[in-house]
Order: structure tokens, then C-alpha cells, then sequence
């Protein structure tokens, strides 16, 4: 199987090589090298932003005429993953009727995404394959036992409804024995948090590990972070599979100690230079 990577500053990693032609009303243009073997079966590998969305048609079509028949899609984080609902009655379901519809337009093979936040994705994008969460937390558990006195004492955060079952799997397949589910209230229309609700009021100085999918600006851990501070919890570490960090690592770093993710959406080099206590699990495709 032949890889086509879309970032183009990887584009010396890809088994395919190619050029873009970048127009003034930013139309692209892909061309595929005239020295590329095209096998009958290739894998574009996308961290897919929206500018990524125009060059996997670009490519399919590139491939299609190369009489490729056999085209799959790797896609780490998925663009709009959050956006599996109705917000508002004035709105677009953003998966349901914008970005999977297109994805789907293209009959590939498969489409590969890791850690998809809901069932809602699986359920709208055909041939959908879920690509393994357990390498990532095969890694963080080994570096956390490198770093923590006694795992059994530390516990296991669920910082809503939505993660629970993630962390309570997470728990039992890594042997953390401490599992607490938290709740938040938001406002509907600011999306701003209200309130927390957490059931413990001392940690007595023990560890937690805040564990969810995706940190865009990071306000639910912070304000997680900072009650489980008041309540005499000890570290503190952020175990996130997609990294955003739309807002910076400033406040963040304020009240979480560690932060572990993946290069699904950034390979974070300038954090990993200036934040010594950060830790990138690598992907090795993108």
C-alpha cells in the first residue's frame, strides 16, 4: 500500500511525492509526480483542517485517474468531531450534514479516526474504522509509572458525563483502582461553565489524572484543576488524546502539573521545547 501525506511540510515522508499549486482565490491544485508508482491500493494519511478537505478530493480525483481502486483515509482527529448535534434549531448538524456527506461523496475503502468522541461519527461516515487508542495509553502508562510513587493512591478523572466510560475502562485496564466522576453545568447559549460538581472534598495530597479526547481551550480542566487544588489534591496531569490548546498552555499550566497527548492535530515541537513537563506520544504516519 502506497502512502499520500497532506502536510506539506512532510511531503519528503510521503511514499508519494507531489507538488500544489496555490491560486490567488485559494483554489488548489495537486499534481502528482511523474515518477510516483501508484499501486492499486493507497492511504492518504490528513491531520484534516478544512484546507486539508480540499486536497483529499484533489488527490482521490489525482488517484482515481491513475486507476487507483482501492483508496483509504487515516485521520486521526476528525474535523468537527464535537459537532455530533443540533446546537442550535438555526444551525447545521456540522457532521450529519456538512463534512460527512462530502467524506462519503468520495466511496473509500475505509476511514480510519482515532478516538472519535461519539458514536454519532461512526454512525454517519461509511466504512468508518476506529484506528487503536491503546498505543498512546500503553505509553503514558509506562511514563507515569516512571514518575508516581504508587499508582493505586492516585486518581482517575472524569471531568463529565461524557468521559465516564473512557476513564472507567482506562482504569480497569491499567490497574488505577481510584475512579471519580465529576459533572459541570454550562450555560447553553455561552457554552460557559457554571458550576462543577465533585464528590470528594480532601484528596489528602493524593495524585489525579484528569483523562478526556479533546482540549481546545482547555477552560473545563482548568476549572477542574483548580477545585481539585482547593481540595488538597496532589500533581495534577492532563491526559488528552487530541491536543488543540486553542488558548495557549499559560492557564493551563497554572493548576495542571503534567500534560500528556498525541500529534494528531499539532506536532507541538515549540511546547515540547519550552514546557519540560509535557509529553508528545508521535504518530508516526503524520
Amino acid at each position: 500500500m502506497k502512502i499520500f501525506n497532506t502536510d506539506g511540510t512532510k511531503i519528503n515522508l510521503s511514499l508519494i511525492n507531489y507538488d500544489v499549486i496555490n491560486f490567488s482565490d485559494s483554489q488548489k491544485q495537486i499534481i502528482l509526480n511523474k515518477d510516483n508508482y501508484i499501486s492499486k491500493c493507497v492511504k492518504i494519511v490528513t491531520r484534516m483542517s478544512w484546507n486539508d478537505l480540499q486536497l483529499i478530493v484533489l488527490v482521490i480525483e489525482a488517484l482515481k485517474r491513475q486507476s487507483v481502486v482501492s483508496i483509504h483515509l487515516e485521520v486521526p482527529y476528525f474535523l468537527g468531531a464535537r459537532s455530533d448535534r443540533l446546537f442550535d434549531k438555526f444551525s447545521t448538524n456540522y457532521l450529519k450534514d456538512i463534512i460527512c456527506p462530502i467524506i462519503n461523496s468520495l466511496n473509500l475503502k475505509s476511514v480510519s479516526i482515532l478516538d472519535p468522541h461519539s458514536s454519532v461519527l461512526e454512525a454517519c461516515i461509511n466504512n468508518f474504522e476506529e484506528l487503536s487508542i491503546k498505543p498512546f495509553y500503553d505509553w503514558f502508562n509506562e511514563t507515569y509509572l516512571s514518575t508516581t510513587e504508587d499508582k493505586q493512591q492516585t486518581w482517575v478523572v472524569s471531568p463529565d458525563y461524557g468521559a465516564i466510560k473512557r476513564v472507567e475502562k482506562f482504569a480497569n485496564n491499567y490497574g488505577f483502582e481510584k475512579v471519580l466522576n465529576c459533572s459541570k453545568v454550562r450555560e447553553i447559549q455561552t457554552g460557559k461553565i457554571l458550576d462543577i460538581h465533585i464528590p470528594i472534598t480532601d484528596f489528602g495530597g493524593h495524585n489525579c489524572i484528569i483523562i478526556d479526547d479533546i482540549c481546545d481551550n482547555g477552560n473545563t480542566f482548568i476549572n477542574l484543576a483548580k477545585e481539585l487544588k482547593e481540595r488538597n489534591a496532589g500533581t495534577i496531569t492532563l491526559l488528552v488524546t487530541h491536543g488543540i490548546f486553542a488558548s495557549g498552555f499559560d492557564n493551563l499550566f497554572k493548576y495542571i502539573d503534567k500534560i500528556y497527548t498525541t500529534n494528531s492535530i499539532d506536532d507541538l515541537n515549540f511546547l515540547l521545547k519550552e514546557k519540560g513537563f509535557t509529553s508528545l506520544f508521535q504518530y508516526s504516519v503524520i
